[in-house]
């Protein structure tokens, strides 16, 4: 229910009407921090309103005194810090009128929807979690082109049903290009009688060349400052229902979770339709953060969402923390381009992980974790990568390796004894862990 309101971050209503405001402040460790004002819509006023009261009694947060000035307007960067002491509350006194209050009011913050409010995000390491806008890049008649032939596509059924990579249900996707080359070249499109797959694939691709290789591919490889960067795959992805009923019935995708583009060095996303130009759903990421560690979270709360309008593009890097969430009754398509660079090395050459992944840092957990990732978890040299990314507090990394733990394939005691080392730099008391393994 919140939009950004200029380059100070602060927020304002979404639409004119009644608003929550409260104020709190938050102490803790000695220390007190305004967090600010929030605003919520009328209709969620009173249990937005009941849950922080709830949590801020004997909790470190306490209303701002009535009177007090100096305007302090909400920082998303202070979101981080306010969503994981809700956390810290609602596991610490679970079962507890405490802990339910930090749970309902983690889930007033997860209904608002913030909108996507930098340039770049996360640690700020050079041609690192980037993000740039690309507005207007597909004009008017190439999206009715395109939007129309898709349509086409999913009332024949060719809409793809692979489990997808990132969360293993239906892809409902259709490739323009695959490994760089574009699949049905050689269809022609002279026959406007016929129908078929090859065909409309043939005149996506014909809508969109010019734009993918003539004006986006150009732009890409000048941010990059890199000439072999290279498109890699084009395809479309579909969201909602697309059977005219808008009930999802059609089995359509609602969303996909938060994720990194482990096959790509830079991914572009192009709104095609349903796109909500005010940042209230779609296209998220979900910034590392603050500070040089850099905490990574899929909190729903955490999420800002991209202001796309269709035609408008978006590119980030590999390391952007990304997601689709689209309202029920709604859809959504979106053209997606994968660009890779190998630096001009010849395919037949190209052996082990993408340059990009390659030898990360010893203080970056993020590429430890997408570097394992890509890697699969039967590489030798994946468990240690984990591990290196979990010690140092990455949360997708230990809720990996929790995972491997207690999956069907047992682990040796060296690898159970990694991992209750990288736990025990973390601050977790692992002496039964330690006894276990010993024990066998």
């Amino acid at each position: 229910a919140l939009r950004v309101r200029g380059a100070g971050g602060g927020l304002v209503p979404r639409e004119a009407g009644p608003v929550l405001d409260v104020e709190f402040c938050w102490a803790r460790r000695r220390r007190r921090r305004w967090i600010g004002r929030l605003f919520g819509r009328a209709d969620d006023a009173a249990r937005c309103r009941a849950a922080l009261s709830r949590w801020t009694a004997g909790t470190g947060l306490v209303p701002r005194p009535e009177g007090a000035g100096g305007g302090a307007s909400f920082r998303l960067e202070d979101l981080p810090a306010a969503v994981g002491h809700l956390l810290e509350t609602a596991t610490e006194h679970a079962g507890v009128e405490r802990g339910a209050a930090a749970l309902a009011a983690l889930s007033a913050l997860s209904r608002c929807r913030r909108a996507y409010h930098g340039g770049t995000s996360g640690g700020g390491r050079a041609g690192r979690e980037v993000v740039s806008a690309r507005p207007a890049m597909l004009p008017a008649d190439v999206l009715a082109r395109v939007v129309g032939t898709v349509d086409c596509i999913a009332e024949h059924g060719w809409l793809g049903t692979n489990p997808d990579s990132v969360d293993g249900l239906p892809s409902l996707h259709v490739n323009i290009v695959t490994a760089g080359v574009p699949k049905y070249r050689d269809v022609a499109c002279d026959d406007a009688d016929a129908t078929s797959l090859g065909r409309c694939v043939r005149s996506i691709f014909d809508a969109i060349e010019p734009h993918v290789y003539g004006e986006l591919l150009p732009a890409v490889r000048e941010r990059a400052g890199s000439d072999t960067v290279a498109v890699s795959e084009v395809f479309i992805r579909t969201y909602g229902s697309r059977d005219g009923d808008g009930d999802g019935a059609g089995g359509g995708r609602h969303g996909l979770s938060e994720h990194y583009d482990v096959s790509s060095f830079a991914t572009c996303v192009v709104a095609l339709e349903g796109a909500p130009a005010a940042g209230r759903g779609g296209l998220y990421t979900v910034p590392r953060g603050p500070g040089p560690d850099g905490a990574v979270s899929n909190h729903p709360a955490l999420r800002q969402y991209f202001p796309l309008s269709p035609g408008d593009g978006v590119v980030h890097t590999w390391d952007v923390l990304h997601g689709v969430d689209i309202d029920p009754g709604t859809r959504r398509s979106s053209l997606i381009v994968w660009f890779v660079d190998f630096g001009g090395t010849p395919e037949t050459h190209r052996d082990g992980p993408p340059p990009w992944l390659a030898h990360p840092a010893d203080d970056d957990h993020v590429a430890q974790f997408v570097l394992a990732t890509a890697l699969g978890a039967e590489a030798p040299d994946a468990l240690p990568l984990l591990c290196r990314s979990a010690s140092a507090g990455n949360s997708f990394a230990q809720t990996r390796l929790g995972f491997l733990c207690d999956g069907d394939d047992p682990l040796s005691p060296r690898d159970l004894r990694r991992i209750a080392d990288a736990l025990a730099r973390t601050g977790h008391d692992t002496a039964g862990a330690a006894e276990a393994v010993a024990a066998g």
